[in-house]
């Protein structure tokens, strides 16, 4: 069965102040095309297998003082958004455990906050 589905540009974004910022609420980078030196991704542990489908998240919120974040302004990948996607079959348990990295980089921010409190700014964006 070939699968149609639903199609999309996305336009992150490419200010790296604006990345930064926008990665305390979700992640600005699509994952499929980053680019990374292996050594980095070594040295800081690469995946955490204990952020449950939000690996990638984890690890872009954990190079935040160590990376310079950047994306392409042109749009560069095709990617069909599919039922059957990690982000579509555990959605839940993929943003419940975005909403605890969320937390602990506010937090080491000096910025606490409330679960409820985090989800503000997240629905907004």
């Amino acid at each position: 069965m070939i699968y149609h589905g639903r199609r999309s540009v996305a336009k992150p974004a490419t200010e790296r102040l604006q990345i930064l910022a926008e990665l305390l609420f979700q992640p600005p980078l699509l994952h499929p095309s980053v680019m990374l030196r292996r050594e980095v991704f070594v040295r800081h542990g690469g995946y955490d297998e204990a952020a449950s489908h939000a690996e990638d998240y984890a690890l872009w919120v954990r190079l935040m003082p160590h990376a310079r974040f950047g994306n392409c302004p042109r749009v560069l990948m095709d990617y069909t958004l599919s039922p059957a996607q990690v982000s579509r079959r555990h959605n839940v348990q993929q943003l419940a455990t975005a909403r605890r990295l969320r937390i602990a980089a506010l937090g080491r921010l000096g910025i606490a906050c409330t679960p409820e409190q985090v989800r503000i700014p997240c629905r907004l964006a």
